[in-house]
Parts: C-alpha cells; sequence; structure tokens
C-alpha cells in the first residue's frame, strides 16, 4: 500500500480510544482496511477528513495525546 482514502471516521475530536479500537477505515484500490489504535489515548485534532482526497501511507492524518 503506498496511498488512501479515508472512508469514514469512527471517532470524533475529543473522544477517548483504547488499545484496538477502531479510529477509522481507510480504503486502498484493492481493499477497506480498519486503522487501529495501538495505546490508550485521546484524539486532539484530525488532519485529514474522510473522502477528501488520497493520502500518501507515512502523512500524519491525526493527532493523539495520552490525556484530555
Amino acid at each position: 500500500m503506498e496511498a488512501g482514502t479515508i472512508a469514514q471516521w469512527n471517532m470524533e475530536e475529543g473522544e477517548a480510544f483504547a488499545a484496538g479500537d477502531v479510529l477509522c477505515e481507510i480504503e486502498t484500490d484493492k481493499a477497506t482496511v480498519s486503522f487501529e489504535a495501538q495505546d490508550d489515548g485521546v484524539i486532539a485534532k484530525i488532519l485529514e477528513e474522510a473522502g477528501s482526497k488520497e493520502i500518501d501511507c507515512g502523512v500524519p492524518i491525526l493527532i493523539t495525546v495520552e490525556e484530555e
């Protein structure tokens, strides 16, 4: 996978999440995959809106913090 599009966000800014929660769904040219959190935290800022454009791998899509 070199690039993908965010199909939908499953969480909103300010919302807390736990390890294993699916933050968003990402569509590639071959599949739709779930983007899971690796640790607990809070979504501080979503940088890329769903469906906006194709995003290259490695480009930040959100900012998370440990505490609200």
